[in-house]
């Protein structure tokens, strides 16, 4: 299944948790009633008179649907803030860029190659400092707004190969759409679950009740109230065994596909297959000790309850399957762990041992051009080529990603690890340097209170990089900027805007910037996006407008950009192209929140359409490429740096001019 199929897939799941919620619920409600018939039937002729009735009997559903709903809400409320929400309950730890651990810095090092490789954000990173055991997982609503949490012991007990294995599977999570469903589950799971809870606080607060007063003044409510609280924990051991019915019905087959598409990223199946094996060589290698790790427990890349379950309770296959999966055959683990052991003695004695070793001495290599990158010429690419490879990434990419970062020099990217450089990074991508529009910039920048010698010393040093560099640069800062406040971000991407327009123009480059800045740190981001439209007709006008500017993007023949596009939509009425004045800023950005609630199974179209737009002239230049990739990272489409289809290959490559995509303010 590709991309897309997957998204749709997890999306479909979505119904099926909720049936199963419902089933949970009406399993729920019926051991209350019996319960409470119990309790009845054995107090009636000690403390209560109350009968069995029709109506008692729909109060008892009632209670119990409410309780359920306040459990539920009450997680939803508190995953609201997505994946750093979801990260910080488990007492994630935000990692600092300025970090001086080893194994953080090859975290961080690792992250960065697989986003760059797969076009997707940088996902916010947090570390469990209190977990020993080997694990961690991925969350969020999107690939643009993800986290990804490990564990101090994967930090501490793997080699980078195995460390990027397991963020290979993590990152499948994030690609193939399992994190909303994952979230999802949490919420689902806290409602189940909270009948248990609620039982246990019960019987907690009756055995405070020791004073004799106290005791002479309940006591016709204290055994009533011990059988009540023993039975809301009996039922909720029901809701408990529905929540890892429900946990292991969705994810066991989630977490094959995670590990299979880890191997395909790196090309190493010791990488994930040495975790594995770590984890089944040490008893306990991957629990996780936090009180809501029954809530969790699916996210995780491996088993994470101290109570393990095995075969339709478990969440997640076993070690042996697992494995056996990844090499096609049995393994032995004993072969796997003294690879394991070896390939970390060599990594260690490789590393130097300045500056955190292994991180300093692949970033020292900045400031270098683009090792093995690919020549600067228009490339060949056919469009299907451009829908298959949505969400993919393979060694090539990753090969590619590696190089493209050591471009960077290292001390911009440690001065864009800061939010004051992050900042001057955004701006140093905007600004002309030697250009007519430096003067007005630089008075926008003087009147937000900017350090304006900062920025265009910053900008000088961005655009000496290669061009291919610029989005990666962007994918580096966005998580920082995702620390500041919401209203600085909004003040932040405001004054972006009047950047941008300082000059009455929109170029292809300073759109890519604006739209990715957008998704990654406007007022929606990070928030649950429907599926709203399940066909294109209703957003016609909208295709219309992000196909025109494509047109307009490509400097050559707009009318027959335009047309190739509609061609691939079959859309009737067929759309005529815009002119350019109307193709602006603003109403292209919003033109894509729309597009982004488009059903999974619909977007292929819409991608190739655009493919077909780009690549009207049969060839696709390093602008058309960053333009397609931006909007398609917009709409949760993410594409790799590079496309492969055969002996066919698009990647990055340098453009003379900056087309002029609007000509008047948004």
């Amino acid at each position: 299944m590709g991309f897309f199929a997957n998204q749709d897939a997890a999306r479909r799941q979505t119904w099926r948790l909720i049936i199963l919620f419902i089933t949970a619920v009406a399993a729920t409600i019926a051991a209350v009633d019996i319960a409470v018939h119990i309790i009845l039937e054995l107090t009636k002729n000690v403390f209560l008179h109350v009968a069995p009735s029709f109506k008692l009997y729909a109060i008892l559903s009632g209670v119990v649907l409410a309780i359920i709903a306040f459990f539920t809400l009450l997680e939803i409320s508190r995953l609201w803030g997505g994946g750093e929400a979801v990260a910080l309950e488990l007492g994630g730890r935000q990692l600092s860029s300025f970090t001086a651990d080893p194994g953080e810095l090859r975290l961080i090092n690792v992250v960065e190659e697989m986003a760059v490789a797969s076009g997707t954000a940088l996902p916010q990173l947090f570390v469990m400092d209190s977990e020993a055991g080997i694990n961690a997982f991925a969350a969020g609503f999107s690939p643009n707004a993800a986290a990804i949490a490990v564990s101090r012991g994967a930090l501490d007990q793997l080699n980078r190969d195995e460390l990027q294995g397991v963020i290979g599977h993590e990152f499948s999570h994030i690609l193939n759409g399992d994190m909303r469903l994952n979230v999802r589950l949490m919420a689902v799971l806290g409602g189940i679950l909270g009948l248990y809870v609620l039982g246990k606080d019960i019987v907690h607060i009756l055995s405070k009740l020791r004073h004799p007063l106290i005791y002479l003044w309940t006591s016709p409510i204290i055994l009533p109230g011990f059988l009540l609280g023993f039975a809301l924990i009996a039922i909720g051991s029901v809701g408990l065994l529905f929540a890892r019915l429900i946990k292991a019905s969705v994810s066991r087959q989630r977490e094959f596909l995670a590990d299979a598409s880890s191997v395909q990223f790196t090309r190493n199946p010791d990488g994930i297959g040495g975790a594995l094996a770590k984890i089944a060589g040490s008893k306990g290698a991957s629990l996780i000790a936090h009180p809501h790790a029954e809530t969790v427990s699916h996210m995780f890349f491996s088993e994470a309850l101290k109570t393990r379950q095995s075969g339709a309770m478990a969440t997640h296959p076993s070690v042996s399957e697992r494995l056996e999966k990844i090499y096609g055959k049995p393994v032995a683990l004993s072969s796997l762990i003294a690879r394991s052991v070896k390939l970390a003695g060599a990594q260690q004695a490789a590393a130097s041992s300045s500056f955190a070793g292994e991180f300093a001495a692949e970033s020292r290599a900045g400031g270098s051009q683009i090792a093995d990158a690919p020549s600067h010429h228009p490339a060949q690419v056919r469009v299907a080529a451009v829908a298959d490879a949505v969400g993919t990434a393979s060694t090539k990419h990753m090969d590619y990603a590696v190089a493209l970062l050591k471009s960077i020099p290292q001390d911009l990217r440690e001065k864009c690890r800061t939010p004051q450089g992050a900042k001057l990074g955004v701006y140093g991508l905007i600004l002309d340097v030697v250009g007519a529009s430096k003067e007005a910039q630089l008075q926008v920048l003087k009147e937000a209170g900017e350090d304006a010698d900062a920025a265009f010393a910053t900008a000088a040093t961005i655009q000496a990089l290669d061009k291919a560099a610029r989005l990666p640069l962007i994918a580096l800062v966005t998580p920082v900027l995702k620390t500041l406040p919401e209203a600085d971000r909004l003040q932040l991407l405001s004054l972006v805007g009047k950047l941008i327009e300082s000059d009455r123009r929109v170029t292809l480059e300073e759109f890519v910037l604006s739209a990715l800045l957008n998704s990654a740190l406007g007022p929606r981001a990070g928030r649950w996006v429907p599926a709203k439209y399940h066909s294109l007709e209703p957003l016609a006008e909208d295709i219309r407008l992000v196909l025109s500017l494509f047109a307009h993007a490509s400097g050559r023949d707009s009318h027959k950009a335009f047309e190739h596009g509609v061609r691939e939509l079959g859309l009737s009425p067929a759309p005529t192209l815009l002119e350019v004045r109307r193709v602006s800023l603003a109403s292209v950005t919003s033109a894509l929140e729309r597009l982004n609630q488009l059903a999974p199974l619909q977007r292929p179209r819409l991608v190739k359409a655009l493919a077909q737009s780009a690549l009207a002239d049969g060839k696709l230049i390093l602008a058309e490429a960053e333009l397609l990739r931006a909007i398609c990272a917009t709409i949760d489409s993410p594409l790799p740096p590079f496309l492969e289809s055969g002996a066919e290959t698009l990647a990055p490559k340098k453009v003379r001019a900056k087309p002029t995509v609007a000509t008047e303010r948004a």
